[in-house]
């Protein structure tokens, strides 16, 4: 498996910042990353740069927090460099440049154990961001939940888990209001979701016709469904919309596109619009899927990278 955005982000950070602490890196790394960065995804950005040679850390009886010291190595700091040659491009395009080339490197093999981190000591500098609109939700989270299963939720932009804004973005009209929507299933389901998910947005990015997808839990099923459409002032956008399956829903389980044409679901339970299908690849599934690594393939893995590659951020 190669090196993913967020490690980068991590390393591209604690350089920018001269960050000596974990937990400086880590809220900048939020702010690349659009949301508040779980810790599976944290670890793994860890694990793999200290593996490459590229930080150290200094964790206690190998729990990482907020406080923990961190180091940049010269080889990380070289890694992360923008060369005066690349200046003269543009900084934008040389940190993108820069963060395709990180992604292409193999990354070592590490244990998945040994280190944890201790998700308290992060969690006020993600309120923080959250509060002050620097982050927001993922449209795609993965939390978990009971008896060994994991939930998937689609979050509307105006989800606002601090309780102190309010969307106008959500159709008033519509039949069932909501900022949110959400599957719990096994570690299988949820793998399987991701996978579709990943393959969507690449088919996205190199042919943006219509698209359908379903996330299928234990206890019910979510249609996806990704088209071009124009807004109220006929201006045209990217929309996904979010639906349930009502009938049938097992018939449906691994069919994409036309096959979920048949589908019978309710009415839509919110629209998410954007500028393009790229924009729902890299933003709304390249990054949220990123947060837990653990959950994907090798094959998802090389997709991703496809797909920074034919619509580079």
């Amino acid at each position: 498996m190669n090196y993913t955005a967020p490690a980068f982000y991590f390393l591209t950070s604690a350089v920018a910042l001269k960050a000596r602490t974990v937990g400086a890196a880590y809220e900048s790394m939020c702010t690349y990353m659009g949301y508040a960065v779980s810790m599976p995804c944290l670890l793994h950005a860890l694990r793999g740069l200290e593996a490459g040679g590229y930080v150290t850390t200094e964790p206690t009886g190998g729990v990482v927090t907020a406080s923990t010291p961190l180091t940049v190595t010269p080889a990380g700091k070289k890694l992360a460099a923008i060369s005066p040659l690349q200046k003269l491009m543009g900084e934008y395009k040389a940190h993108r440049k820069n963060l395709v080339r990180f992604c292409d490197m193999e990354r070592p093999e590490t244990p998945a154990e040994g280190l944890t981190a201790d998700g308290d000591s992060f969690a006020p500098a993600a309120t923080r961001l959250l509060r002050a609109g620097d982050i927001a939700l993922p449209t795609f989270e993965i939390t978990d939940g009971e008896d060994g299963c994991l939930r998937l939720t689609v979050h509307h932009p105006g989800d606002d888990p601090t309780g102190q804004y309010d969307s106008e973005d959500i159709d008033p009209d519509s039949a069932t209001l909501a900022y949110s929507a959400s599957v719990t299933g096994t570690d299988e389901q949820i793998r399987a979701a991701l996978h579709d998910l990943v393959e969507t947005a690449y088919l996205l990015v190199t042919d943006p016709r219509p698209r359908k997808v379903a996330l299928h839990g234990r206890d019910g099923s979510l249609l996806i469904a990704l088209a071009n459409a124009a807004d109220e002032y006929g201006t045209v956008v990217f929309r996904m919309t979010v639906s349930k399956i009502r009938f049938n829903r097992q018939r449906f389980v691994g069919k994409r596109d036309a096959e979920l044409d048949y589908a019978q679901c309710g009415d839509p339970i919110f629209t998410h619009e954007m500028r393009s299908a790229r924009d729902f690849a890299l933003y709304d599934v390249f990054h949220s899927v990123l947060a837990r690594p653990d959950l994907l393939s090798d094959g998802d893995s090389r997709t991703l990278q496809e797909i920074l590659r034919r619509a580079p951020l």
